[in-house]
């Protein structure tokens, strides 16, 4: 493109492999930032493009003045959509900045809008600017670049300031003043200590330790962890690798005697620690040790001169507030090129901050859009013509219905001979995480597994326990839990069951879908009902007439069909009807 401006010259960059010149000029860039942050690094955009390249296109922006940089912007846009730009780091950088001096800025960002328009870019979304940044004074002149300019707050990010009296030491009380009862309970049960592990090969030994321990987190709050992508991991193994060689990488470990139970994939760049990726094992969390964690990298931080602070990162987590005695707020802006946008983009935010403030309108808004996402996906999959009978179908649903449940019980003995039986384990973190791993692309399964780890987690009184039939390779093939029989409620059709001594009720089962037809269902009923069995107790399972497939495999079996229950709706629930009794065999 041609400068506007004497001796200003830009062009832009669609990949940084072989760039190793530009490393040296684009970090000491970074250096004489506002706030010098990792993020802002070029190992951090070179991370990034090794590891996202089928999901955006790089997009860098390199301003000099005869032969020095002046200035570096991190862009990309999608494959499918070039009219759209946004920092490349968004999705992985706690913050985002158009790198150059302070005073250089405003020519930067001038530069850069002009030729994002001559580019034909119509939107830019810019999210993370720290609120210092001379970055936001630059785009609030944005509309003299041909571009109209949105503003709001984003994220306010946590940090823990060392501020130390004028000897070097922390002032009176700053050891005190944090809660010690968690790392006394922890103490109780063994040595536990912190370290550090900077070299590569041994930050890479914990990875895959810290990616399994993130995703069992997730799944047990009902969420799916974005280190289930590969992309994902893929990157954090190319930044690590990148940002060890640079003596920036830092992951703390906290060990009880010698089993690691929690991790911080960390930074330490310009005197600040970064609490990026912290996580902890599951099984360990009534004694908090996340929390452990960062209490001892403060304690370490007061006795270490060089640091500065302990970055908590984005997120609004109480622990953080607690502990923090500091915050950097950041800002979030978008650009577009014409009036209509930008109104539609000013709609968006204020119906956005309605349903904030109102919860019943955001509760509206939410089953909206969860019904037009259904309708959007069945029109997708099956037409529309097809759709509108399900739509009907559903409609008719709420207000008649009718459902048989059928019983069965295992009657005890052999079972039938079945080919390549499975290995059957008891639900565990390592399971879990290890199935979300491999069906990380089937949605429905990962729905299960979240279900799976909740109840995993929740399960205080003992009364479900899972099991999992797995191949002798260890990948997961079917899925079930156990309950009593006495008391359990069937949810489908809302109805206690009554009271029967020694029996479990097998439920929730599920065979992800890459592995449907090859009787794994069956195989591990089985197999719990022998277990079951062996432990003096019967067991029982139960599937609706409508699930032919799970009905057919029940017959297959050596389970045995004991009796069914009815249940009907005409505009109100009816009853439900009970035939035979229990011990009468249909």
């Amino acid at each position: 493109m041609n400068s506007c401006l004497e001796k200003a010259q830009g062009i832009f960059l669609k990949t940084l492999e072989g760039e190793e010149t530009l490393r040296e000029e684009w970090n000491r860039l970074v250096l004489e930032m506002e706030v010098p942050q990792v993020f802002f690094t070029y190992e951090w955009a070179l991370a990034l493009e090794r590891s996202f390249q089928s999901s955006t296109q790089p997009l860098i922006f390199i301003l000099r003045q005869g032969q020095e940089l002046t200035g570096v912007a991190a862009l990309a846009c999608r494959p499918s959509d070039a009219e759209e730009a946004f920092f490349l780091g968004a999705s992985t950088a706690d913050y985002c900045d158009i790198v150059s001096a302070p005073r250089n800025r405003s020519l930067v960002v001038m530069e850069l809008l002009r030729a994002l328009r001559c580019s034909q870019v119509r939107k830019i979304s810019l999210t993370c600017i720290p609120s210092d940044s001379a970055t936001i004074e630059a785009l609030s002149r944005a509309r003299s670049c041909g571009y109209w300019s949105y503003s709001r707050a984003a994220y306010l990010c946590s940090r823990i300031v060392f501020k130390r009296e004028s000897h070097g030491l922390p002032p009176k009380g700053a050891m005190t003043s944090r809660s010690k009862g968690k790392l006394k309970r922890l103490s109780k049960i063994g040595p536990a200590k912190l370290i550090h592990l900077r070299a590569r090969d041994e930050a890479f030994a914990a990875l895959d330790s810290i990616v399994k321990a993130q995703v069992s987190r997730f799944l047990a709050t009902l969420r799916a962890s974005p280190l289930l992508l590969q992309e994902r991991r893929r990157f954090l193994g190319e930044l690590m690798n990148l940002l060890s060689q640079q003596n920036w990488l830092d992951v703390s470990v906290l060990k009880l005697g010698e089993r690691e139970i929690a991790w911080n994939l960390g930074f330490r760049f310009e005197g600040i620690s970064f609490w990026y990726l912290p996580t902890y094992d599951i099984s360990m969390d009534s004694l908090s040790p996340g929390a452990c964690l960062l209490e001892l990298m403060t304690e370490e931080g007061w006795t270490e001169q060089s640091l500065k602070e302990i970055d908590l990162g984005l997120g609004d987590e109480a622990y953080k507030a607690r502990i923090a005695n500091d915050s950097r707020a950041t800002r979030f802006f978008v650009l577009s090129s014409g009036m209509v946008a930008h109104a539609k983009i000013l709609g968006r935010e204020a119906l956005t901050r309605l349903a904030k403030a109102s919860r019943s309108f955001e509760k509206f808004v939410r089953s909206l859009s969860r019904h037009v996402n259904w309708a959007r996906g069945a029109i997708q999959r099956h037409g529309v013509s097809k759709a509108t009978g399900m739509f009907w179908m559903k409609a008719l649903a709420k207000v008649f219905w009718r459902d048989e449940i059928v019983f069965f019980e295992w009657p005890g003995g052999e079972t039938h001979e079945r080919q390549g039986e499975g290995v059957l384990k008891k639900m565990d973190w390592e399971i879990l995480a290890q199935s979300a791993l491999h069906n990380c692309e089937d949605t429905a399964t990962i729905e299960y597994l979240k279900r799976s780890a909740h109840r995993l987690k929740n399960n205080y009184d003992k009364r479900f326990q899972g099991y999992v039939l797995t191949s002798e390779t260890g990948i997961a093939l079917h899925y079930c839990w156990i309950a009593d029989f006495s008391g359990f409620e069937l949810e489908e059709i809302q109805h206690k069951l009554p009271t029967v001594s020694n029996a479990k009720m097998i439920f929730d089962c599920w065979t992800p879908g890459a592995l449907r037809g090859k009787h794994y269902y069956g195989t591990a009923l089985e197999s719990v009902a022998q277990e079951l069995y062996k432990r003096g107790e019967a067991g029982w399972i139960f599937s609706s007439k409508q699930n032919g497939a799970s009905l057919n495999a029940l017959k297959r079996s050596s389970f045995v069909p004991r009796y069914s229950i009815v249940r009907r709706k005409l505009f109100f629930r009816m009853p439900a009807e009970k035939s035979p009794e229990i011990g009468a065999e249909n």
